[in-house]
């Protein structure tokens, strides 16, 4: 049982890690620094990646429409 609790927590603060860094990249497109906002949400898409999120196919049309 301790394993699956800390399984647990590992798995939610990668996905906290993936939505903070993809939040980041937002406000940082907002700003116009678009270069470091495709840096952030890559590190994001693959977090996301790693845990199997659905919010890896968000992270993944935001990087389309941003590269052109």
């Amino acid at each position: 049982m301790q394993k699956l609790i800390i399984f647990i927590h590992q798995l939610i603060f990668r996905f906290y890690e993936g939505a903070h860094l993809f939040n980041m990249s937002l406000s940082l497109r907002a700003l116009g620094q678009n270069e470091e906002a495709i840096s952030l949400a890559k590190s994001a898409l693959a977090i996301f990646e790693e845990i199997e999120s659905p919010h890896a196919e968000t992270v993944r049309k935001a990087l389309a429409e941003w590269s052109g």
